[in-house]
């Protein structure tokens, strides 16, 4: 990891802990991508944003503030474990199908592919794959028999 990549290191969280969390740059200029979001989940973040403003508020200097979207009650980084573990169980008490948390980023492009009539090229900077074909491959799993059956009518169409 070079140190031009690293934007932050952030403080052990004990003191007997000799790994840190490391918050790194995008690797490419194209990982920096603009998403859309439901309305939903825009007005969660809002939501949280508040509720985060008032745990700074309270905890004063006990509040960590890395300036983080996501942070723990303290303000400390979210570690990946506790994310995936948080969603496992979310799957669990839910009966959802349990799916590990990157498959989500197909299924939102799923979506933005029903959305657009299955025109792959127009969403395929959203996956951050640069092929095409790739991104279509990488999809199909995740979209439903109609919208296959449409992609594949275009396709045959062309």
């Amino acid at each position: 990891l070079k140190e031009k990549d690293i934007i932050k290191i952030f403080p052990t969280q004990k003191p007997q802990c000799t790994t840190r969390l490391v918050l790194k740059a995008p690797k490419t200029e194209t990982s920096n991508r603009t998403v859309w979001l439901p309305k939903t989940v825009a007005e969660l973040l809002v939501q949280y944003k508040k509720d985060q403003q008032e745990l700074k508020e309270f905890l004063g200097s006990a509040y960590n503030d890395y300036n983080l979207v996501i942070a723990l009650d303290n303000g400390n980084p979210v570690e990946s474990r506790i994310v995936r573990d948080r969603f496992q169980k979310l799957c669990e008490e839910n009966d959802y199908e349990i799916v590990v948390f990157h498959s989500l980023r197909h299924l939102s492009t799923g979506y933005k592919l029903k959305m657009t009539n299955g025109d792959v090229k127009s969403v395929q900077g959203d996956t951050g794959l640069t092929d095409s074909d790739m991104a279509l491959l990488g999809l199909l799993k995740s979209l439903s028999p109609e919208m296959k059956e449409q992609l594949l009518k275009q396709t045959l169409q062309k």
